[in-house]
């Protein structure tokens, strides 16, 4: 095994760390900076293990993402049969001199893999997506009525900033989307965080104006009950799903 041998066949770059190690890097890079994305390759006594020694989820979690079960697992079905993603991360497979190749192809992939599931897996790209289909449908409706990052005084006396609302006559309709959290499950955080922010408008002076939370459908029904259920005694919540018949009824 040597660099030529690599280099010659999939036009990759190489260097030789001597003790049987190659170290390889790919054409291809990691969504979003540009890094190359790499692996090694061991000569072992019945043929070779291609390993990207962690790389592709610790430059994941660089880039601030959680890797929780749900993630991993994603990467695991991604991966297959083909290769192997340990508990703590690494990417591998093994092979003999015959299928040296598709072990290299099939660590790559993988690797490319979570490079992929990336943009996603940033934090707040999730919520913040849900903003803009919110704010889309509403303008659908509302058009220039549909105001952004509105200010308004809480009881507390704390400034707080709605990310939308909608021009009603004189008053306003302050509207506060929740996403989903990023495993499609209910966002216990925002819930809360969206309750503490509604019921401080509530009881403000601007106690009379019109409020409404837009909760994104999860996968757990049975939770999304439980958080309609404790938001309702902060503002009315409409189901995403039920925003268009809302504003359509809004706008009669």
């Amino acid at each position: 095994m040597n660099c030529e041998t690599v280099i010659s066949s999939l036009g990759f770059s190489c260097r030789d760390l001597g003790e049987g190690t190659l170290r390889v890097w790919s054409p291809f890079t990691y969504t979003g900076d540009g890094e190359r994305v790499g692996f090694y390759v061991e000569q072992t006594r019945n043929g070779y293990r291609v390993t990207d020694g962690c790389e592709a989820l610790m430059h994941a979690a660089s880039m601030g993402i959680q890797l929780t079960n749900p993630r991993m697992e994603a990467v695991r079905r991604a991966v297959g049969d083909s290769a192997t993603l340990s508990d703590g991360g690494e990417i591998s497979a093994y092979s003999s001199s015959e299928n040296f190749g598709a072990a290299m192809a099939a660590v790559l992939n993988a690797a490319l893999a979570v490079s992929h599931f990336q943009p996603a897996w940033k934090p707040r790209q999730k919520a913040e997506s849900f903003l803009r289909d919110v704010e889309r449908t509403l303008e659908n409706s509302f058009g220039e009525r549909v105001l952004k990052k509105v200010a308004v005084l809480g009881a507390s006396g704390h400034q707080l900033e709605l990310p939308l609302a909608i021009r009603n006559g004189v008053e306003l309709i302050y509207v506060q989307p929740i996403a989903a959290s990023d495993e499609n499950t209910m966002d216990w955080k925002r819930v809360y965080e969206a309750w503490g922010r509604m019921t401080d408008i509530k009881h403000s002076k601007s106690g009379d104006s019109q409020r409404l939370i837009v909760l994104q459908e999860s996968a757990n029904d049975s939770e999304m009950n439980t958080a309609i259920s404790l938001l309702s005694d902060s503002s009315p919540v409409v189901r995403y799903s039920r925003l268009s018949a809302w504003a359509n009824q809004r706008r009669a």
